[in-house]
Formats: structure tokens, sequence, C-alpha cells
């Protein structure tokens, strides 16, 4: 496939993924069952696209929208959304996982989505956070997303005043910091890491000097060209830039 074919998938990604926002945003933080707002979410997804454009989104959105509803701090309403959570949340994550089919799954000698759990939601995303950054959220009360991704937007938003920059910059800082799970499960642990360290050549240049970052746009679309020629998604750093974002309105909003 050519260039030109390689961008018209990119658009339609693009579109699929803005019909899939459209249906599952009114649905989050509606209910305290995080469980059935993720699977209303999925089912909901799934009813205007049929793929998987936005599982990992709603698995870190539900939790941080049902915080900001509560009269408290975020971080500290996370807290106690996450201990809530039962087997009957796992039992209704399990089902929006299975129906969001994500690529490279995998099996789990433990809690494996195809079968039914025994355990809460966030037991089932302990065994699973070794190996999956944003299972691993469920257990860290989302140590990611408030520790890495959003200082990186408030200060990409400070230097830049542009948020498409700032959006940018927390994810190569993701790509850069962490081993992107779904690589990993798609591509094998190697590839995963190379793209880790193409990033990481990015990132050092941006720590030593932030205000470089404009500058690097043609080299930064030349790379999205490599990888998207190559079918690599490193799309759980994708996930967790966007909840650092989200996190970032909802504090500023509460």
């Amino acid at each position: 496939m050519g260039s030109d074919g390689r961008w018209a998938d990119a658009i339609l990604a693009g579109a699929s993924r803005a019909l899939s926002a459209a249906a599952c945003a009114p649905l989050l933080g509606a209910t305290d069952r995080i469980g059935a707002t993720i699977r209303a979410a999925i089912s909901a997804t799934r009813g205007v696209v049929h793929c998987n454009t936005n599982l990992g989104i709603v698995l870190l959105a539900a939790p941080l929208c049902r915080a900001a509803a509560l009269d408290v701090d975020l971080r500290r309403g996370l807290g106690r959304v996450l201990g809530a959570l039962d087997r009957d949340d796992a039992v209704e994550a399990y089902a929006a996982i299975r129906l969001a089919s994500p690529g490279g799954l995998g099996r789990s000698a433990q809690h494996d989505v195809r079968g039914e759990p025994e355990v809460s939601l966030r037991d089932a995303m302990a065994e699973a956070a070794p190996r999956d950054a944003i299972a691993r959220q469920y257990v860290t009360g989302f140590e990611d997303v408030f520790a890495r991704g959003m200082p990186l937007w408030r200060d990409g938003l400070a230097l830049f005043g542009d948020e498409s920059i700032a959006t940018t910059r927390v994810y190569i800082g993701f790509v850069a910091d962490l081993i992107d799970s779904h690589l990993v499960r798609r591509h094998g642990p190697a590839a995963a890491a190379a793209v880790q360290q193409r990033a990481r050549g990015f990132d050092r240049g941006l720590r030593a000097d932030p205000a470089r970052l404009p500058h690097l746009d043609a080299a930064l679309r030349k790379w999205d060209e490599e990888l998207r020629a190559a079918n690599m998604n490193p799309g759980t750093s994708a996930d967790l830039t966007v909840a650092s974002i989200l996190a970032a309105k909802l504090m500023a909003t509460v």
C-alpha cells in the first residue's frame, strides 16, 4: 500500500475514533458501577464502529469521570472509586473486553477474560499489572497519569499555549518512559523496545530544550509514517495520554 493508502487509513481511523467518542462519552461517570459503565460504553461504541477503537481509554476514563462526580479532590475520589470495585464490576468489565476484542489479547493463567472472574475488578487488574500498563493504573491509583502525564501536559501548555503540541509532548514522554503494552502484545518485547528507544531519542532532546518540540514536527511525522507502514501502534501510550489530559481537565473543573 502506498502512502496515499496509509493516509486514507489514518483518516478513516480518526473518523472511527470520533464516532466512538461521541457514542460513549455521555455514559462515562453516569453511574457508580464502574464495570457497568465500561460495558455500556463499549456496547455503545460497537453500535457505531465494528472494531476496537477505545477500550483502553474507556477503562481509564470510567473511574476518572466517576471520581470527578464526587465532591472531593480527584485523586481522593479516585481512591474511593477504585477501592469500591467488586466482582460484579469484574464480570461487566470482562464482558466489555470480550466485546471489544482487542488485538493480541493472549491468555492468562489466572483471571483470564475469556472466563468468568472470581475476584474483584481491582484484584483482576493487579494480576495483569506486571504486563499491562492500563491494568497497573488500577493498582497504583493512576500513578503514571498523575506523576508522568499531567506534569508534561501542564508544562507543554505553559510553554506553548497549544493543546496539540502539549499532547504530543505527553505522548512522546509515555512512549519513551514505558514499554508500550499494546506493542508487546502485538509485536513482541523486542519490537516494543525498539520503538521506545526511538522515542527516547526525541525525549532526551526535549528534556534538554523543551522549546524544540515544534521544530521536530517533520521528524515526528516521518517517524509516524514509519510506524504506520509497519502497522505498529503504541496504543497504550496513546490511552495514557488521553487519560492524563482528561484528569488534568477534570481537576481544573472540580
